[in-house]
């Protein structure tokens, strides 16, 4: 069984500089984490952490229970996979995954063994006697992960190891990767600025910015309820609209200027009085061509094949974006005045500085 991982209230500085503070988390065994961000926000750091690479400068990092903060990278036991897949060119396929195994000293017959059985897992056995510079950029990564995997790692880290590949690719390897690592069960820390394809991998993600966990929790969870605005934001596209809750004869009432709505789904332990933040989703709007709704008229269309993508200047000079199925007829012209109303059990609700979402049924494992 591989290990979990545990932070608890890691630190990490340079210099006066805390770029990680107080971070804390439980990373399960055999669980698929990917830690997702923008640049800068102090992933790669953590992941480099977790290598040995990075010194860490409070708290604690544990493979099971088993504290690895003093802990040199070649005594860790981790299989690592990095973006520019570092596999050595003058080795075939073979030579480069028995490498490892090689080093660590394991008898002959055991290596014939793991590397025969590791190719077969990513399926690269009919190369293993070709060069590195005679394959494809995807077949290079499925063998740097087989290096990675055959040493039977305790953790399994991944940095970025897509983002050289076409996009095509990527999403091919990306699926290759994510049925490898749940055939092989290995705990594994994946670094992304990808959101699709943290969305498409990963068993649970941790969102950061700025060097803080914003949201942990499953791909569904996070891009259906995001706990704040900032990850709303940086998850998928969301329109970030100015209206004014109230409690008027037992219900919770949200106003988009003058269209006014219930909403159902409102947490009960804080008051729905004031400004709020309302994240809408394009897919979240219906748009209409007579009120009641929120009056705008469409800027701009686009044409994308199953969906078309309208582009609305509300009466505040406010532009979103909104989706609508694509149909042969009854299409909406550049210039049309239309209303448009929401899906109240589907959208977000934040407090006024994007700190909170006030719907109910936010998960994350952040807080915990």
């Amino acid at each position: 069984m591989s290990n979990p991982i545990t932070f608890q209230n890691t630190v990490k500085k340079y210099g006066e500089n805390t770029v990680i503070s107080n971070l804390s988390l439980q990373v399960k065994s055999g669980e698929f984490f990917t830690l997702l961000g923008p640049s800068g926000c102090g992933k790669t750091t953590l992941l480099r952490m977790v290598a040995g690479f990075n010194s860490i400068e409070g708290g604690e990092i544990r493979f099971g229970d088993r504290v690895i903060n003093a802990i040199p990278p070649e005594k860790r036991n981790i299989g690592m996979v990095f973006q520019n897949y570092a596999i050595f060119p003058h080795m075939t396929v073979e030579g480069n995954v028995a490498f490892g195994l090689k080093n660590r000293k394991v008898p002959k017959e055991e290596i014939s063994r793991r590397v025969d059985e590791i190719l077969k897992k990513v399926h690269i056995d009919n190369l293993r006697d070709r060069l590195p510079q005679n394959m494809s950029g995807g077949q290079q990564q499925r063998v740097a992960l087989a290096r990675a995997i055959v040493i039977e790692p305790d953790v399994l880290l991944m940095d970025e190891p897509l983002s050289n590949l076409d996009a095509k690719l990527r999403v091919e390897m990306r699926d290759a990767i994510r049925e490898i690592q749940h055939t092989v069960g290995i705990t594994t820390i994946y670094v992304t600025h990808d959101q699709e394809e943290a969305l498409a991998i990963s068993d649970r993600i941790g969102v950061m910015y700025k060097g803080v966990l914003q949201h942990v929790g499953t791909p569904r969870d996070i891009y259906l309820r995001p706990a704040n605005q900032f990850v709303a934001g940086f998850i998928g596209k969301s329109n970030f609209l100015p209206v004014t809750g109230s409690e008027e004869g037992g219900k919770k009432l949200l106003r988009f200027g003058e269209y006014t709505m219930e909403m159902q789904n409102i947490v009960d332990d804080a008051p729905f009085n004031g400004k709020f933040i309302a994240a809408v989703r394009p897919e979240e709007f219906e748009i209409h061509a007579s009120a009641p709704g929120i009056k705008g008229v469409v800027h701009d269309c686009v044409f994308l094949g199953l969906t078309m993508h309208y582009f609305i200047e509300l009466a505040d000079g406010m532009q979103v974006e909104t989706i609508a199925p694509a149909e042969i007829e009854n299409e909406i012209k550049k210039g049309s005045t239309v209303y448009l109303t929401v899906k109240p059990n589907r959208i977000n609700v934040y407090t006024d500085d994007g700190e909170r979402n006030m719907v109910c049924g936010v998960k994350n494992d952040a807080y915990q």
